[in-house]
């Protein structure tokens, strides 16, 4: 068996040596190789990455800055990685020891593609714990709520190689996020094994890609308006859902499917943006997150 480890690492020090002890000691340690694409770091990432080699399995490349969705893609596509079994690794975590484990023997006998993800625990830049359940009840697993709000951090995300290779085969472009490719190919095919207990600690701080410690602050807004605004970020979930349709041209809930191709025209077409914002689909218990998927759809900026 063997259990490929896809990392991307961008100036990850402060935090990367007590993730990556909690992978070189997890119960099937013996069968992983760490697959590390760093992302232009100017730290001691890479110097403290080698440390770890003689304790597992690792291949470290680097490359030129292209961001954690581009950065994981490169990874989670490169032909020359193969295993029975993938697992998303962020830099600033800490896994559970039977983490990858528990992934495995929940999905080990089934025969199609299949994707195991669990619920984890938030901890700070301290390791406090702020939250012991990311997910107080059990996801929705939808299109249209992956959609408007995601469900599943790629940390918490274990898949086979089934499953790696049809989404491969589709040539997706206009990625988002490596991890939402992934639950919204997962979602359609209906093959996701759900652990309502953490597996990991997710960590949250000042430098996430995604969220903040601090919770809505000057600084968190700013982040969120250059990510929306950015031109290579523009329409970026829109050209997501429109190659969706055209790869997967089955399979949808009637609605659900009517939902994306006005989430796809709504480029191009006020009424459209209104259709969205006002369809029952975009109601989710995040309200925080459907207030944004509105914003950016009245904008045009999805």
């Amino acid at each position: 068996m063997k259990i490929a480890v896809l990392m991307s690492t961008y100036n990850g020090a402060k935090y990367l040596q007590e993730q990556m002890d909690s992978i070189v000691h997890q119960t099937v340690a013996q069968d992983l190789h760490v697959y590390v694409r760093d992302d232009g770091s100017t730290d001691n990432t890479i110097e403290l990455l080698k440390t770890y080699k003689d304790k597992v399995q690792m291949t470290i490349v680097s490359g030129k800055n292209l961001g954690p969705p581009k950065s994981f893609w490169e990874l989670f596509t490169d032909p020359n990685i193969r295993a029975d079994y993938y697992a998303f690794c962020d830099q600033d975590d800490i896994w559970d020891l039977d983490k990858i484990e528990k992934g495995i023997k929940a999905i080990k006998e089934k025969k199609g593609p299949m994707l195991w993800c669990s619920n984890c625990r938030v901890i700070d830049s301290d390791n406090l714990i702020k939250k012991e359940k990311y997910h107080e009840s059990d996801p929705v697993f939808t299109l249209a709520s992956q959609i408007v709000c995601g469900t599943i951090q790629g940390c918490a995300m274990l898949l086979n190689n089934k499953l790696r290779s049809m989404i491969i085969e589709k040539q997706l472009e206009s990625i988002p996020m490596h991890d939402f490719a992934v639950l919204t190919h997962a979602i359609h095919l209906n093959c996701i094994e759900y652990d309502s207990l953490p597996s990991v600690s997710y960590r949250i701080h000042e430098k996430n890609y995604y969220g903040s410690e601090d919770g809505i602050t000057i600084s968190h807004i700013r982040k969120t308006l250059h990510r929306w605004f950015a031109s290579e970020q523009k329409n970026l979930f829109l050209g997501y859902i429109e190659s969706f349709l055209i790869n997967n041209d089955d399979g949808y809930v009637e609605k659900e499917k009517r939902f994306l191709e006005d989430i796809v025209q709504s480029k191009k077409s006020v009424f459209k943006r209104i259709d969205v914002i006002k369809n029952p689909l975009c109601i989710v218990p995040n309200h925080r997150a459907v207030r944004s998927f509105r914003i950016r759809i009245l904008l045009g900026i999805y």
